[in-house]
């Protein structure tokens, strides 16, 4: 391929990267003021004690539900090593954290590496 055809590639990806974070911050800010109006509204429920309320325009429902969360990291470790209860946990690995291992020398069992590509675009300003 020629370099002027990679350069219009190059240019194609730097111009829609930018038109797509434009839209991912529009995207955040309008996530934000819905996140915000759905605590508004749970919390106007709450304190008129609904849980339902059903117009000709609308119908909205406040439920709860249990999330668990981790309060002391060593319990559950033992008690998951106890009841060989490992299908708790996620499958996935903190890269950095095996990152760190890799570059102290540390080699981890059950662990490789995916070797994956990255393309770096930059526009350049040539009007200086």
């Amino acid at each position: 391929m020629s370099q002027e055809k990679i350069e219009k590639l190059a240019l194609d990806v730097c111009a829609l990267n930018e038109e797509r974070l434009t839209h991912d911050r529009a995207s955040r800010k309008l996530k934000t003021r819905e996140d915000n109006l759905r605590a508004s509204l749970i919390k106007a429920m709450h304190d008129d004690g609904l849980q339902v309320i059903e117009t000709e325009k609308v119908y909205v429902g406040v439920t709860q539900s249990q999330k668990p969360v981790i309060l002391d990291w060593s319990k559950l470790e033992q008690w998951i090593r106890a009841n060989n209860a490992v299908d708790m946990l996620q499958k996935r690995l903190t890269e950095s954290a095996v990152n760190l291992r890799w570059d102290d020398g540390i080699q981890i069992p059950g662990v490789g590496v995916q070797t994956t590509d990255k393309v770096t675009t930059t526009i350049r300003n040539t009007n200086d």
